[in-house]
């Protein structure tokens, strides 16, 4: 019967026919191991030169900073840290201390200084009405008018025959009051011409 007839099988010729339409290169296995390698991407070998992250900046930063800092000797001298040996928790209360210190040995001087008349007759501060800014002036001026009086003194003094004939000067003192004006003149003109001299050898000198 017609149904029990089978058909041949087609697989040589498909399998021929499929070897027929590849390429040589895909037939050549040696092909076919470089073939991943002509196809493979090409390398990028750009460097790349974006910044670092900030938080690796501030790390390096920091780590230069540490290197060069002061000691704590060096700090103590410059006045940046406590010269104490006391803990640090309690460097805050040692240090109002001191300030309260301070300030009532302040308050036991302020409570004992003496008062302005009292400088005043101690030649400390000027017996003067004027302000401040005007004593300068004020002291000039009565120096000057001391110096006029003085002047006015001299010149209206009386001779020295008039003293020794009213009792005031002996001969005796006058001789001696003599002889040590010609000692202290000799004097100043010795000491005048020796610095006349040491003048005169320094401009040589120079």
């Amino acid at each position: 019967m017609a149904t029990d007839q089978t058909l041949p099988p087609l697989t040589t010729s498909t399998t021929t026919t499929s070897n027929e339409n590849q390429s040589p290169s895909t037939q050549d296995p040696y092909n076919e191991n470089l073939n991943p390698v002509l196809t493979a991407p090409q390398l990028d070998t750009h460097i790349d030169t974006t910044p670092l992250s900030p938080t690796l900046e501030r790390k390096n930063s920091l780590e230069k900073k540490l290197q060069t800092r002061p000691e704590a000797e060096e700090l103590k001298e410059r006045h940046i840290l406590l010269d104490t040996d006391v803990a640090p928790g309690l460097q805050a209360r040692q240090r109002e201390l001191e300030r309260q210190r301070v300030a009532d040995g302040l308050r036991k001087n302020l409570a004992s200084r003496p008062t302005a008349p009292e400088l005043i007759e101690r030649n400390i501060l000027p017996d003067s009405k004027a302000a401040p800014a005007l004593q300068s002036q004020e002291r000039e001026l009565k120096k000057h008018l001391r110096a006029d009086s003085l002047e006015k003194a001299l010149q209206g003094r009386p001779e020295k025959g008039v003293l020794v004939r009213e009792g005031i000067l002996r001969e005796d003192e006058e001789e001696g009051l003599e002889g040590e004006r010609e000692e202290s003149g000799k004097e100043e003109v010795g000491g005048n011409r020796g610095v006349e001299e040491v003048v005169s050898g320094r401009f040589e000198l120079e």
